[in-house]
């Protein structure tokens, strides 16, 4: 097996689908969980706002694709600046290729010929291909004509809808389930009304919560919350937005 991740990046190891709470993503889970590339699907464009879970299904992709013992490449292109575009050379055989946040790399004139050469290397052997940003690809300001037009033109384009508050509330019971740590609905009502809401960071926080419940041999109260948030032990950062 031949796992490509440019130097520095990991993979996440609680990037798995059965961690992901699909809310109104039904039918974009089950794609991504298909083995089979059909001539249609052989590109998925997923778009949606920052934090509503695309890094995650993108590296859950992956893990499911190398437990195949399959080759996978993964790059987020928000640190695109950190490599060169050659790094998308080379990949035409590679079983699944993840790119993240593309129109990070809008307007770069060499990123954008090496995306195209890649497309079009991959359409021909139908190589699955999943591509994320945070707006539709037909709004993205791209400088190369013939770019723009296979992203507007080929595969298909999901919209990843982020949760409802009462998903949220239930996927953090969840992670908090599967880690051993009891999680009221008080304590995650109080979490959504005072902590950044996307998913990420609120997953983050529960291993940080998940911590200090285990360091202190108590269960996750708001009362604890408030102390942890006086001891500067968790970051709280008001929801003016409610």
């Amino acid at each position: 097996m031949n796992t490509q991740l440019p130097l520095r990046l990991q993979l996440r190891d609680d990037a798995a689908f059965k961690n992901f709470k699909s809310g109104r993503n039904t039918e974009l889970l089950s794609l991504l969980q298909q083995d089979a590339v059909s001539e249609h699907d052989w590109l998925t464009c997923i778009y949606g706002e920052r934090g509503s879970g695309k890094s995650h299904l993108l590296q859950a992709a992956c893990h499911q694709t190398q437990h195949r013992q399959e080759a996978i490449f993964y790059l987020p292109m928000s640190q695109a600046s950190d490599w060169s575009p050659a790094v998308l050379a080379g990949l035409e055989e590679t079983a699944l290729v993840c790119l993240d946040d593309v129109e990070c790399v809008a307007g770069q004139g060499p990123w954008e010929m090496a995306l195209f050469n890649l497309l079009e290397a991959r359409r021909t052997r139908r190589g699955r291909t999943i591509i994320t940003s945070t707006k539709p690809l037909p709004g993205i300001a791209w400088t190369l004509p013939d770019l723009a037009t296979r992203l507007n033109g080929w595969g298909l384009v999901f919209e990843l809808h982020a949760l409802r508050d009462e998903e949220k509330i239930q996927a953090l019971q969840q992670r908090g389930k599967n880690r051993g740590l009891e999680l009221s609905e008080d304590v995650a009502r109080y979490v959504l009304t005072r902590y950044p809401r996307d998913m990420q960071t609120l997953f983050d926080l529960m291993e940080t919560l998940d911590q200090e419940s285990l360091a202190r041999q108590r269960r996750i109260t708001i009362p604890l919350l408030r102390r942890l948030e006086q001891e500067g032990a968790v970051n709280r950062v008001t929801n003016i937005s409610l």
